[in-house]
């Protein structure tokens, strides 16, 4: 179920479509019979919002399956605020020229959307965004879809940006004049209506090259910091260990089980593993287990005590303790409010 809010002053009140909403591109965030209308124009595809909710528009392309690009300049006329579920990873690269945005994710306190780039990564999520009436919004938002990254991975084995790579990726700032001006050009392209998948994908790539390569660097820095060495071959093996890890999050492998695909020993394997994750490796299995449970969770087909079990949790306490501790929420109230 779609649900837009508009606030007057700041009392909500709800208005709902009856399609089932899936967040693919920032054209389904925006679509709803309440808010957004679409045009198709060549390779664009052009949103506008209706005349009692706002002025102005965005417009987007997508060069290739699992990548979105967008570009937005639209004045909201009254406070609004959207609920959204989304089921799978994705990474959002968000460059806000201009807007008062607010996000709120998984029930967690308001987070105001800096102006600059923003990268956020995130695996199966819900939340709501908050826009400001009267003040204009403009941003440059490239948004890219976990399989993209394996079409990478598969081009580019060795160029550090395969889907587990870029998700240990931790917050720094990219607001750096060579990350910045590659968006101001992004924009100035889509603002003349140049529609060459071509440059857009590249662009994108060289993006993600500049954050890649800031992390790398850093990776590198902390390595010699801590005086512990790792060989490519043992962070290759080390990253497979964590996708392992998350395409099995209702029956991990034991502790002995990847010891013996990493050939290492339990305690080489816990020590460089929480060097290059920034977590020990028990946390990792379980906070892959509760991502997990959102999916779960987000349907009705089983109860708290069956997705409990199937995750291998000894009772539905224990469960709902460690599903507290992480989201601030227990699962009755997430199911809840998705």
């Amino acid at each position: 179920m779609i649900k837009w809010s508009i606030q007057r002053g700041w009392r909500l009140i709800e208005l709902r479509t009856s399609k089932q909403y899936e967040y693919i591109s920032d054209a389904s965030f925006f679509v709803s019979d309440y808010c957004f209308y679409r045009e198709e124009r060549a390779e664009f595809l052009k949103l506008n919002p209706k005349e009692n909710t706002g002025t102005g528009g965005v417009v987007e392309i997508s060069p290739r399956k699992g990548l979105y690009l967008s570009c937005a300049n639209w004045t909201p006329k009254i406070n609004m605020e959207r609920k959204y579920y989304i089921p799978k990873e994705f990474i959002k690269l968000y460059f806000l020229e201009n807007g008062n945005v607010t996000l709120i994710q998984n029930g967690k306190k308001k987070s105001i959307i800096q102006h600059g780039v923003n990268l956020y990564l995130n695996r199966p999520v819900s939340g709501r965004v908050l826009y400001g009436a009267m003040t204009p919004i403009c941003y440059v938002s490239i948004l890219i879809h976990g399989e993209y990254f394996d079409k990478i991975a598969t081009a580019f084995p060795k160029n550090g940006l395969s889907r587990e790579d870029v998700f240990l990726w931790t917050y720094k700032d990219y607001n750096t004049p060579e990350i910045t001006r590659v968006f101001v050009q992004i924009r100035e392209k889509m603002i003349e209506g140049i529609t060459s998948a071509v440059y857009y994908e590249s662009k994108t790539l060289e993006i993600l090259s500049l954050i890649s390569q800031r992390h790398w660097l850093e990776q590198q820095h902390n390595y010699e910091n801590t005086h512990l060495t790792i060989s490519q071959d043992e962070l290759y093996i080390l990253k497979n260990v964590g996708k392992v890890i998350r395409q099995t999050p209702m029956c991990p492998p034991s502790i002995e089980e990847l010891c013996k695909m990493s050939a290492m020993s339990q305690t080489k394997l816990r020590e460089l593993f929480k060097k290059v994750y920034g977590i020990p490796l028990g946390r990792y299995i379980q906070q892959c287990k509760l991502e997990h449970s959102l999916v779960l969770l987000s349907g009705n087909s089983l109860s708290i005590a069956e997705i409990a079990e199937k995750l291998g949790y000894a009772n539905t306490s224990k469960f709902s303790a460690a599903f507290k501790k992480q989201y601030k929420k227990t699962p009755s109230e997430y199911r809840a409010n998705t």
